[in-house]
């Protein structure tokens, strides 16, 4: 699980990540992700392939082999051996017909989690995606007549089986609790100890030393939060070894996901 970290990465702002397209790229290239899609990495393992990035599927965007198959009938699961977060950021996407993930949406995927493999969206989608590996595909059928509740494709009881996926979450959903005049909703625990929390920064907050945390992880939703000398608008990104909310402030306030352990 240590890999959803991915190293050390300055408070940067999007604009300064590289923007790759199916035509230009550095690494590897999703086989499912059509012309049109733009991936900005934030941060990546070059051993692993482990990522974070944000990620812009286009109007229309479906995969035509999962679309002939699910309206022959024949649907189909997908699950891979990463584990994988995801936050809907704008538009939504859907799980065949199954459900759909809008903005601000979450899931959480363990290892070897199904789900339907016939996802699309009319209205095209930004994704921000954590994998802990390279994403290699497995399929297999939906049992028909499915329940609708989704699981991990292994055996029963065994140390890689883990109950604990999310599915699909709004996260509007989820009650804010305040903790020391800030807002958070937990979202997520790992079995390795990270977790994975929003934050609401009230206007004119200033952070304070976190002696405990070993690594923490922010990206800005809205909002401005300055980091040291560098100040994050939208979408602006930074991990490190320790507390980086230790040296954040914020004049306007700031909605922030926050990875910590």
């Amino acid at each position: 699980m240590a890999s959803l970290e991915q190293g050390d990465v300055a408070a940067t702002n999007v604009a300064e990540f590289r923007t790759e397209t199916s035509e230009d790229h550095d690494s590897d290239w999703q086989f499912n992700w059509p012309k049109g899609t733009e991936r900005t990495i934030l941060s990546r393992d070059p051993v692993t392939g482990a990522a974070t990035f944000l990620l812009q599927l286009p109007p229309g965007y479906h995969r035509p082999e999962e679309r002939a198959r699910a309206e022959s009938g024949d649907r189909r699961f997908e699950w891979h051996s990463c584990h994988e977060e995801i936050f809907c950021l704008r538009g939504e996407i859907w799980f065949g017909d199954h459900y759909c993930m809008r903005a601000l949406g979450y899931l959480n995927h363990p290892p070897y989690w199904v789900h339907p493999a016939d996802q699309h969206s009319e209205s095209g989608v930004t994704l921000l995606i954590k994998n802990s590996r390279r994403v290699e595909f497995e399929y297999g059928p939906i049992p028909q007549p499915w329940n609708g509740r989704e699981y991990c494709h292994v055996e029963r009881g065994s140390l890689e089986d883990d109950p604990n996926g999310v599915t699909s979450l709004s996260v509007d959903a989820v009650p804010w609790r305040s903790e020391d005049g800030v807002r958070v909703k937990p979202l997520y625990q790992f079995r390795d100890g990270m977790h994975t929390e929003l934050l609401r920064l009230p206007p004119k907050w200033r952070g304070a030393a976190e002696p405990d945390l070993r690594r923490e992880m922010l990206f800005v939703i809205d909002g401005t939060l300055r980091i040291g000398e560098t100040e994050l608008a939208e979408w602006g990104y930074c991990s490190g070894a320790g507390s980086q909310l230790a040296n954040a402030s914020t004049d306007t306030g700031a909605t922030v996901i926050r990875w910590h352990r």
